[in-house]
């Protein structure tokens, strides 16, 4: 899973079969690392790679890049979980964070970092006072929070286990994905299959790295992205069946059915 797993594969010389799931664009995600142990991060990444006898990739943009160091790539992107799709049908009690929070709410699902265009979030405060900006997920302790103070339209709820999610996205008039378009362009990002799991209209920087993003209101500068928001709020609530049926062909147990495949296949090949 991890560039540094590089050690197992010498370890384990009489192994039946490798795999290695690349989720991640490591040496950005390790970013705190001086440049000389992100370049050596990204030499373990390709050498695992090339040695493991299946790469499975997440995003679009990994898999190219998998599949130049080997061959036996496969996409595999993320997906949504089959009882949160059951979880977002059935009733449940609105949370209590949320019953005071003014509506329509534009949710975010993710750990605040600096992978955040922070000031495309200021300008979304600005822009829809009368949204709520509810985001779910740890604030990493290095950020200064404070700047965020002065809005009476942002609530940072903190994390909650996954088990709740669809508790709190069912009340989101829209999902919000805020990474930077730096990192996006390279991201699959889990997210997304949750909120089109819940028929929410999902904004983003523009990617090709997204497998479901014909479902998504892609955009290229920060401006479009508010204009964006404001056709999510707009549209119609038939589109969101949609979506939902998207998402529903998409859970972890069809990608479960293709890893199993993929590696039964290369077990055979080996006997």
């Amino acid at each position: 899973y991890l560039p540094y797993d590089l050690i197992l594969l010498k370890l384990w010389k009489k192994r039946k079969l490798s795999c290695f799931d690349w989720t991640e664009p490591w040496e950005i995600v390790y970013n705190m690392l001086s440049p000389r142990q992100r370049e050596k991060l990204k030499h373990y990444e390709s050498e695992i790679m090339k040695k493991s006898d299946v790469v499975f990739a997440a995003s679009e943009a990994l898999y190219e890049a998998a599949a130049k160091l080997n061959a036996n790539s496969v996409l595999l992107p993320n997906a949504v979980s089959g009882d949160f799709l059951l979880k977002i049908k059935a009733p449940a009690d609105e949370p209590v964070e949320l019953k005071n929070i003014p509506r329509p709410i534009l949710g975010h699902i993710a750990a605040i970092s600096d992978w955040i265009d922070f000031e495309l979030l200021h300008m979304l405060l600005n822009k829809f006072p009368q949204s709520s900006f509810v985001s779910i997920g740890a604030v990493r302790s290095y950020l200064d929070m404070s700047q965020f103070k002065k809005y009476k339209n942002a609530f940072f709820l903190g994390p909650k286990i996954y088990e709740k999610m669809p508790d709190y996205i069912r009340h989101f008039s829209a999902g919000l994905v805020l990474y930077k378009p730096d990192i996006i362009k390279i991201s699959d990002a889990t997210k997304v299959y949750d909120y089109l799991g819940a028929g929410l209209p999902v904004i983003s920087y523009e990617t090709k790295s997204m497998f479901l993003g014909r479902y998504i209101l892609f955009a290229k500068t920060r401006e479009e992205y508010l204009r964006n928001i404001e056709r999510a709020l707009a549209e119609p609530p038939a589109l969101r069946a949609e979506r939902a049926a998207a998402a529903a062909n998409n859970t972890w147990d069809n990608r479960a059915a293709t890893a199993a495949a993929s590696i039964s296949s290369h077990l055979w090949e080996k006997k």
